[in-house]
């Protein structure tokens, strides 16, 4: 009898795709670099339309920001965020109206609907440094080049490539216990 409900259970689940599928924030893409007006491009995932026409989404207050242990910048404050049709997806577009200085970004990103709440982070870095291959033919100019090529990995390592974002669930189990 128990094994009848459960399939019956599972069965009504599975033809119900709008429960099981919930508004997430997906991949950021950056369209602007180091000294211009911030442009960004966060993928909504598994967006119903009626979960977009509700959707709500800005900065997490500096409360939220210190209680993750994140620095709130004041430019910050002047982020925009909007629901908008990219291609053949919806996103979230953040951009700002002056040019951002900083090098990296840390944006804590709050977006709410009927249906839920997220939290996300996401580090964005801007205008990474390039390094010209050496021209010169000498040995001291080669070993130059491998310096800086090294120096490069460590750097883009640090930062994940372009970019990195990282959903805050484990620093949000770790505030339950009353770690900051």
């Amino acid at each position: 009898m128990k094994t009848a409900v459960r399939r019956v259970l599972l069965m009504s689940a599975l033809m119900s795709p709008t429960a099981l599928y919930a508004l997430g924030l997906g991949e950021i893409r950056l369209n602007s670099a180091l000294n211009q007006p911030f442009d960004a491009e966060i993928e909504l995932v598994s967006a119903a339309q009626e979960d977009l026409a509700a959707l709500r989404a800005s900065l997490a207050s500096s409360d939220t920001f210190l209680r993750y242990g994140l620095d709130k910048p004041a430019y910050l404050s002047d982020f925009t965020f909007r629901v908008v049709r990219s291609g053949s997806k919806d996103v979230l577009r953040v951009t700002s109206p002056r040019p951002v200085t900083e090098p990296f970004v840390t944006l804590l990103v709050e977006a709410s609907w009927p249906r839920g709440r997220l939290l996300r982070e996401y580090t964005v870095l801007l205008d990474p440094p390039v390094f010209a291959p050496a021209t010169a033919a000498s040995e001291p100019a080669a070993s130059s080049s491998r310096r800086s090529d090294a120096s490069w990995s460590r750097a883009s390592a640090l930062v994940g490539n372009r970019y990195r974002a990282r959903a805050l669930v484990s620093r949000s189990s770790r505030s339950t216990t009353g770690a900051p």
